[in-house]
């Protein structure tokens, strides 16, 4: 486990960088004078490479969900850069499936296709999209509205949705979260399969540790609008990619419960100062 320290605002990207963001801050108006103002987030540098998987942690209102957002361009900047690299498109699942109530599986997961190709080039895509519900085995229930639907399959027609377009950058805004613990592992085991299948770049907001772990690469510990620091995640996944239990299994290991620790004392420390 590395701990990585801030990035230099006067550094150059790496060619490896899906996103790139220089002295990022954002603020909102905090009253009535022009001069009240909060800082959402401040100052952050970070690089993202290609292809890797990228954790925001830390307690509510400390601007994960506000980087997360500024990255999938839905928020703009006061001050600093933010630069996307990557060849393809950018998709983002929410807290909510936000599914449309009228369509069904099948078209719910279309919408995208239609927004950016028009309903007459739908034949050429059907394959890609048939292939999308299958990867999320929902293919057998296409044909449900999405009252007719679990709250774990809602979620996984929503991840259908944003994979379709077959994006370059997934972006993750705490979308298991009203999913109880099991359900949430089943999903978590879900991305990181479609992760290695299509090699997207996976930024996440998450509260819950053990899911940053499980599925990021590096963490970020976020505190008071700022990143308090980006740790290095240890926990090798490669023995049991395959194995349909892997999170269960690593969650067993040493190593997670240490790393766990890391990240808990991390974020403990960060709420302190």
């Amino acid at each position: 486990m590395v701990a990585s320290p801030h990035h230099d605002p006067n550094t150059q990207p790496s060619a490896q960088s899906a996103v790139t963001i220089r002295d990022a801050t954002v603020e909102f108006p905090a009253g009535r004078r022009a001069s009240d103002r909060v800082k959402a987030i401040e100052n952050i540098d970070l690089d993202i490479p290609f292809g890797q998987r990228l954790a925001l942690v830390g307690k509510s209102g400390c601007g994960k969900t506000t980087l997360l957002r500024v990255i999938a361009g839905l928020q703009s900047l006061s001050t600093g850069h933010c630069d996307h690299h990557n060849r393809g498109s950018t998709s983002f699942v929410f807290q909510q499936p936000a599914l449309l109530p009228w369509r069904r599986v099948l078209g719910n997961v279309r919408l995208p296709i239609e927004l950016q190709h028009g309903r007459r080039q739908l034949s050429s895509h059907e394959s890609d999209i048939l292939t999308t519900l299958k990867e999320v085995d929902l293919d057998d229930v296409a044909e449900r509205f999405p009252y007719q639907l679990s709250g774990g399959m809602k979620m996984r027609v929503s991840i259908a949705r944003a994979l379709v377009t077959q994006p370059d950058l997934l972006l993750l805004d705490e979308p298991f979260a009203a999913l109880d613990d099991l359900l949430r592992t089943q999903l978590g085991e879900l991305v990181t399969q479609l992760w290695r299948s299509h090699g997207f770049t996976l930024v996440m907001v998450t509260h819950n540790i053990a899911e940053a772990i499980l599925l990021s690469d590096r963490v970020c510990v976020m505190h008071e609008g700022q990143i308090a620091v980006t740790l290095e995640n240890p926990i090798a996944r490669a023995e049991t990619a395959s194995d349909k239990n892997g999170a269960d299994l690593i969650r067993r290991t040493p190593e997670f419960a240490e790393f766990y620790g890391v990240v808990s004392d991390h974020l403990k420390k960060a709420g302190r100062t």
